[in-house]
């Protein structure tokens, strides 16, 4: 929707798929279906979009709703956890000990 000269408002719905695994490398398990992997997300997005007189974009200011953004996030934390610190993939243990300190949730049941 047009909002003003070269002003736009622009909802949108987005999906957002985490892995199951087997891209990142998790190759003697098979894919996982289990929280955090292979879940969908729905995120419901709104961007006001400013574009110069060449139609170049000068803004874009995103807004989304903020329990839908948390849930990826988490899962999101949950998964480099699990393949950096349980699965080895980057053996950094002051990464694990950090993550750890951040009091990462484990996965609802």
């Amino acid at each position: 929707m047009n909002i003003g000269t070269n002003k736009a408002s622009i909802r949108y719905v987005e999906t957002v798929t985490t892995t199951d695994g087997e891209e990142l490398g998790f190759t003697k398990q098979p894919p996982s279906y289990e929280y955090p992997y292979s879940q969908v997300f729905i995120q419901h997005e709104h961007a006001l979009v400013e574009v110069d007189n060449d139609c170049r974009i000068v803004l874009w200011d995103q807004y989304g709703d903020d329990k839908e953004q948390t849930d990826v996030d988490d899962a999101v934390d949950i998964i480099v956890f699990d393949m950096v610190c349980n699965r080895s993939i980057f053996p950094l243990d002051k990464v694990c000990y950090a993550l750890i300190e951040e009091e990462i949730e484990p996965a609802p049941e």
